[in-house]
């Protein structure tokens, strides 16, 4: 799923420069009893995460939460919400 909602966000993001859309990352909880919790996943890792486990979409650019919700002077361009919109539907429909 993080995998997923990962490329469709990169495909709903503006771009200028394309650096907020070269950004994105999924990651996943590799090993719990680890301090941080998290680390960059391969697909492998991010396909083979059992129940209890997690894994994350994020995007380090600062200005990714101002293009997904907008400014005073800027409209919202959302990227990760209709991502996750996307396919959560997909997996109700099956």
């Amino acid at each position: 799923l993080a995998i997923e909602i990962r490329d469709l966000a990169e495909a709903n993001t503006v771009t200028d420069t394309g650096l907020a859309k070269a950004r994105w990352m999924a990651g996943a909880e590799v090993d719990r009893s680890r301090r941080d919790g998290t680390s960059e996943a391969s697909r492998s890792q991010l396909r083979g995460l059992r129940i209890g486990q997690s894994a994350w979409v994020y995007n380090p650019i600062f200005y990714a939460y101002f293009l997904e919700f907008g400014t005073t002077n800027m409209a919202p361009r959302p990227m990760l919400r209709p991502a996750i919109e996307a396919v959560a539907n997909k997996r109700v429909a099956l």
